[in-house]
């Protein structure tokens, strides 16, 4: 499709465009989309992910001073306006308000899209806190991914808001045998929301002892005491029966465990966990809003009372599955994802929510 600069979607305030991102932006852009993606380019990577778009699609990297950065979204706009389809902003940074006050300057229409800041809102810093209420009360939209932030959304004085939830490609490679190399596999950040203690606890008793397992996702340098705390306490436990990891690829990971953990207060829509279910890992989730959307008990993995013993007895019921069983269930995961959280679906709701914001940018200036 000959690509039109005036579907041009220009995007502020991305820490990083990581190759994960090329394939749901790009299929945007085979329905027309361009995208001009202002990042802090924080892990690396972003100009070489989003040439990969194939696009004519373009990586900016943002200045680090205040005024140079003003300046260089102004001039941007300034010669590009005309071109512009609409504004994505993510608003969990300082400078995000910035970015909407210079897009409504120049007259477009902007979507902010919440992708996870929020669940640290209590502990954000007060100018942080400041951008992303601006963020929310003036956008013409808010897209939003976790069941979690509507109410927060509302509450800060949003508008309009949208659902839209994570997806994940289909794997290549799928493994429902139960003779996998490890049990029990966690790939996430070590937060406060996500309760890698009652894991720890839980494999360092008996009954676990000869399970061999497997936590990706340890982080250093951070200076951050909360997540230091975590992923003390779990450094601490020395398991011989768990192997402790950076974030390092996770795919071979997924093809080898036969279950996936994530106790957290926020299971609803974790990325990690929907990749490993589509590679026929089967997930043990807890029992918290949205949960129940992505697994049912029993049928495509396990959904446990939100308490470590709950966890603990879930995790019991696994170590129970026959080959048979753990089959079907291996096989209900992956059919689970591909039906109900796959990109292409994703894909039709972003095209309609395009599609009702250009409408109702084509309505203001008739």
């Amino acid at each position: 499709m000959k690509k039109d600069h005036s579907r041009t979607i220009v995007v502020f305030g991305m820490d990083n465009f990581s190759r994960k991102q090329i394939y749901p932006f790009r299929l945007l852009a085979r329905h027309g989309y361009r995208f001009d993606v202002f990042t802090n380019d924080q892990v690396g990577g972003s100009h070489e992910n989003v040439n990969a778009l194939e696009d004519s699609s373009s990586c900016y990297i943002l200045k680090k001073d205040a005024l140079a950065r003003f300046l260089q979204i102004f001039s941007y706009l300034f010669v590009q306006r005309k071109n512009i389809a609409h504004a994505e902003i993510y608003p969990g940074g300082r400078y995000a308000f910035i970015y909407l006050i210079l897009s409504k300057l120049f007259g477009l229409k902007t979507i902010a899209v919440e992708w996870g800041t929020l669940i640290d809102w209590d502990i954000l810093p007060g100018l942080t806190k400041f951008s992303m209420r601006v963020c929310y009360r003036y956008a013409d939209i808010v897209w939003y991914r976790e069941l979690y932030m509507k109410k927060m959304i509302e509450r800060f004085g949003s508008r309009s808001s949208v659902f839209i939830h994570n997806a994940v490609p289909a794997s290549p490679q799928t493994n429902n045998d139960i003779g996998k190399e490890y049990t029990f596999l966690w790939v996430n950040r070590l937060i406060r929301h996500r309760f890698s203690d009652w894991f720890v606890d839980i494999l360092a008793e008996e009954k676990f002892a000869r399970t061999k397992n497997a936590l990706l996702g340890l982080r250093w340098g951070l200076n951050d005491p909360s997540i230091d705390e975590v992923q003390d306490y779990v450094i601490s436990k020395k398991l011989k029966n768990l192997q402790l990891y950076d974030f390092i690829d996770p795919r071979p990971f997924y093809l080898n465990a036969k279950f996936f953990v994530l106790p957290a207060s926020i299971v609803f829509c974790n990325n990690s966990l929907l990749e490993a279910m589509a590679c026929g890992a089967v997930p043990i989730i807890t029992d918290v809003e949205g949960s129940r959307m992505i697994v049912d008990d029993g049928l495509d993995g396990f959904v446990a009372k939100n308490t470590k013993e709950g966890f603990r007895e879930a995790m019991n019921r696994a170590m129970r599955l026959s080959p048979e069983e753990y089959a079907n269930m291996s096989n209900g995961a992956v059919r689970k994802v591909a039906r109900r959280f796959s990109f292409e679906e994703r894909t039709k709701k972003i095209l309609d929510l395009y599609l009702n914001l250009e409408k109702s940018r084509k309505g203001r200036l008739n």
